[in-house]
């Protein structure tokens, strides 16, 4: 006997339990797949754009080490010049 569950039954019209399934339905299995892929590629596109933000960062180090080198006089300016299309080659 049903008592007190009403037409749908025990677990009502959507099949029961808290409504935390894991949702593999017909494309359930397919939205999970895809949703990871989005974050994995959300995730490349950030750890890329903090590595050329910290190459940047290198470089300008790098850069403002051999201005004051040369002006330091330490090295010519065919050095300079030289060094400096390295760095902004590399």
């Amino acid at each position: 006997m049903m008592q007190g569950f009403g037409m749908m039954g025990r677990y009502g019209m959507m099949g029961g339990g808290c409504g935390l399934g894991l949702g593999f339905g017909p494309l359930g299995i397919w939205m999970h797949l895809i949703s990871i892929g989005l974050v994995l590629i959300i995730i490349g596109f950030g750890i890329k754009a903090y590595k050329k933000s910290a190459k940047s960062k290198e470089d300008k180090v790098t850069f403002n080490e051999l201005k004051s080198m040369y002006v330091r006089g330490e090295i010519t300016e065919e050095e300079y010049v030289r060094r400096k299309t390295v760095i902004e080659g590399k």
